[in-house]
């Protein structure tokens, strides 16, 4: 495998459509992820109601089922991330040569999905299959961009260090933000205890689905961090041995990353991709250069 047959095989029709059904499943999760949070702000805002009967009965019982419709969509989430995940996975498998890790979940299945999106959503798969990361909008052509004189586990790793440096990025997002509003809701919890303005058990309800929540993802970023080590010392692993074996353990990292229900945040992917894309081309052409 050599940088030429991945930029080839990267923009088959088969591989657009994975693309674009990954992107479109990530963006899915995505949106269930807003409602989720959406649901549970609410939920944590209705302490700030007048603490009168009946009123505050029944916000007590509103909230629980707040938080119950804002678990289904933490599943919803869940399940349309893994499957983008499983859909990535597959394209990386196949761009890469390595069949032998190509079964994710079914292929038929997969296969399926994929034409179903293109079918539902022509004109989308239009526009994500012609424009590459520096178009606006974004889309998932040239999905791998590397230095065309790549050749074998190198032209591989040059792609991996693609996929290292977005994530980075984004994780930093996430755990900064996260852990700012853990801090800020744990605060205002407390204070509400202390001016006693509703009762104890009403600021109770309202924070606990929030702040479990924003534990959680605090808990998943600083796993994927932790596998996102693993994946670096990896790849120096890799540069040293250039085997296969090693090249298909990094892949396994990389894919046990993807699988966390933690999302790129297409906001940002939308504000930043341009730029980030521009500047790593950038790189890797002065990398190039001086060689």
């Amino acid at each position: 495998m050599n940088a030429k047959s991945i930029m080839e095989r990267q923009n088959e029709d088969k591989m657009l459509r994975y693309q674009f059904s990954a992107r479109r499943h990530f963006n899915l999760a995505e949106k269930w992820n807003y409602a989720c949070w959406a649901l549970l702000a609410v939920s944590w805002a209705s302490m700030f109601l007048p603490d009168t009967e009946p009123l505050n009965t029944i916000r007590n019982v509103g909230i629980v089922v707040i938080d119950l419709i804002a678990t289904f969509c933490a599943v919803r989430t869940e399940k349309n991330a893994q499957l983008a995940s499983a859909l990535r996975a597959h394209f990386d498998a196949y761009v890469f040569g390595l069949e032998q890790l190509s079964d994710f979940g079914n292929k038929w299945e997969l296969d399926e999905i994929t034409l179903k999106d293109k079918e539902r959503f022509p004109q989308e798969f239009d526009i994500q299959t012609k424009h590459n990361g520096s178009d606006v909008p974004p889309g998932v052509k040239d999905w791998y961009e590397i230095d065309e004189s790549k050749e074998g586990i190198a032209a591989i790793l040059e792609c991996h260090g693609l996929n290292t440096r977005w994530e980075t990025r984004l994780e930093k997002y996430r755990i900064i933000a996260f852990i700012v509003m853990l801090v800020l809701l744990i605060s205002i919890m407390v204070a509400m205890l202390c001016i006693s303005a509703v009762g104890p058990l009403t600021v109770l309800l309202s924070s606990v689905g929030l702040i479990i929540h924003i534990c959680k993802r605090i808990n998943i970023s600083l796993h994927r961090y932790r596998v996102m080590i693993q994946i670096n010392t990896l790849r120096d692993a890799v540069e040293v041995s250039n085997t296969l074996d090693s090249v298909v353990l990094l892949q396994k990292n990389i894919n046990e990353y993807r699988a966390f229900p933690v999302l790129g945040i297409d906001l940002v992917h939308k504000l930043r991709a341009k730029t980030w894309t521009e500047r790593d081309r950038s790189i890797q052409q002065d990398n190039s250069s001086s060689m």
